[in-house]
Parts: C-alpha cells; structure tokens; sequence
C-alpha cells in the first residue's frame, strides 16, 4: 500500500489456521470455522479484503465456504455474505478505478499520507486507508466479541474503534449517513457485520446491482450516491468484461458531476463503444444524508434513463 503497488491482497483467514512445527505455517486456531474466534477473525479478514483491489479467500487448513461458518440467521454467516454481496455492489465503481490503473498509472489503494500529506497526525496510522479517492477504510485488527475458544456473542452489544478522519473534509458515515468534520477522532461502531468506512464530501460512487456472479444482469439500474459538501467528479468506465477488445479502443466512459452550491448533478455524452453494450441505463440517483447510509435500506432517489446524452438534474 506505502509503495503505491496498484493491484495486491491479503489471504483473507490467513493461508495457514492448524498450529504447526514448522514455524513458516503454524497457525492459531486448531479447529478452524468451527472456533467463534477464528470465524471473528474470518470475517474481520473478509471485511478488509472487500476494500482492496483483489478479493480472496485463500488459504489451506479448512475450507472457507460461508456455509462453514454457520447458517443464515447466524452472525457470522450473515457477516460473511454481508461482504460479498458488498463487494458485488461497488463493481462499477472498483472496475472504473481499476481503469485509471491502466490509463494513468493510479494506484488504488494508498495510506492515508498520500492524500492528506499536510495532515501531520495521519503519518503514522497504519489501520487506515484511502480506497480510490472516495472511500477511508478503518480496519479492526483485534478481536473484540470472541476470546479463543469463546462462544459466539449473543448479548449483542456493538463495539466500537477509535477513526481519525483527516483534517480539512467532511466526512459521511458509509453505513449511517451522519457526517463529521475533518481533523478530529470519533468512537465509530465495530458491529460484527461490518468495519467502519467513511466517505469524503464531494464523491460520487456508482453502485450496481445484488448478483450472483459478474455480468449476472448486465441491464440492471446503477445506484448513484452523491455525497455532497464539495464539488465532485468521478469517471464511470466499462467494456466487454471478457476479452481484450479493450486494448482495440473498444471501451465507454462517461463522466458523472456534482455541483455542491447549485445542487445540480450532470452526466457527460458518453465517449466511445464496443459490441454488446448496453446503450439505455436506468440510474437511481440518491443525495447521502443523515438515515440515507448503505445500512439503512434502499431509498427511492431521482429516477432517470441515461441513453449516452448529457442529462443535468437538480436535487
């Protein structure tokens, strides 16, 4: 991440769990998903990797199916699909970022240093980060409903972490809505199902649907979610997802902007094409506030069809 390395990840639930003699893959946690505080660790391991440029559950030991790790209805099953479905949704915006590694040479994922460089309290925060120019990451690294061994939490009591956020920004709560002002450090909640995550004001994040795989439902509506404070612009990118046609120029973009003092949000002419693309795309467009975060339900925001023309609304 300190190195600017734009694609990397984490083996999420570490590569070896069994204790071993052999000091290169001794792990914890002898009985696997079957131990609440592995299955704790699991899914804060989960949660990071959601936020990184590659998503993997990897490792030897156990399998790591969501199933092994309970049933629906249990905290730590729920916690795990949580997640996956999550990283499904920001498609469209981690694809779109992922483009400006190829073009620009962006790194996608950076300390927090290289953003906010004259904020001397960020040098040495090691447990959070910068993912594409929108989202802060606030990692939970110690165990905080489970000891080894431990049974599963049911008082269902939420913990919480100490977040700087960086001076200079107003900052929403990804999940809740509520904002805060920059420069100063918050208790923001750690329940099991889900780490903290801010947003700076002025992004524009392009969610897509729920699926089951990539390219389930390729004509599905995009959520966009406009956190306003700032002037922003963010660059929405596709192609075919399959082939390397992109490297031919077969490829569309279309640029997505928020004008903070008009409340006026704008879509650019689409730039460029390649076979199978849908040309007509439903948008629901949604301005974050308080009790409009990604955990509070779906909200029914501005409807409109983008068929590749600009389009200006006010909100």
């Amino acid at each position: 991440m300190t190195t600017g390395s734009p694609y990397w990840t984490i083996d999420a639930g570490a590569f070896f769990v069994r204790p071993s003699k052999t000091w290169f893959s001794n792990g914890d946690f002898p009985n696997g998903p079957s131990d609440d505080a592995y299955r704790e660790f699991y899914v804060r391991n989960l949660q990071y990797a959601c936020w990184l440029p590659v998503m993997r559950s990897h490792g030897t030991d156990f399998a790591r199916e969501p199933w092994q790790f309970g049933q629906p209805g249990n905290v730590f099953y729920d916690a795990i699909l949580k997640q996956i479905k999550l990283r499904y949704r920001l498609l469209p915006y981690t694809y779109s970022i992922a483009a400006m590694v190829n073009k620009i040479d962006y790194t996608m994922t950076r300390t927090l240093l290289f953003d906010f460089r004259k904020d001397k309290k960020v040098k040495d925060i090691k447990d959070e980060f910068m993912f594409g120019n929108a989202f802060l990451i606030c990692l939970v690294t110690d165990p905080q409903y489970t000891g080894k061994g431990s049974p599963a939490p049911n008082d269902k009591s939420i913990k919480s972490r100490v977040v700087y956020l960086p001076q200079g920004i107003l900052w929403t709560d990804f999940w809740s809505g509520r904002k805060y002002k920059g420069g100063t450090s918050i208790d923001a909640a750690s329940p099991l199902d889900y780490i903290p995550v801010f947003v700076k004001a002025g992004s524009i994040v392009p969610l897509g649907p729920n699926q089951q795989y990539v390219g389930e439902k390729p004509d599905a509506p995009l959520e966009i979610r406009i956190y306003p404070g700032k002037n922003g612009t963010f660059t929405v990118y596709d192609d075919d997802g399959t082939t390397y046609d992109y490297q031919k120029g077969k490829t569309s973009s279309y640029d997505l902007s928020w004008n903070d003092t008009r409340r006026e949000f704008r879509i650019s002419k689409r730039r460029g094409s390649y076979d199978g693309m849908i040309t007509s795309r439903k948008m629901n467009i949604v301005l974050v506030e308080k009790n409009k975060g990604l955990g509070d339900g779906e909200f029914t925001g501005k409807q409109l069809v983008y068929e590749g023309k600009e389009l200006v609304i006010s909100l």
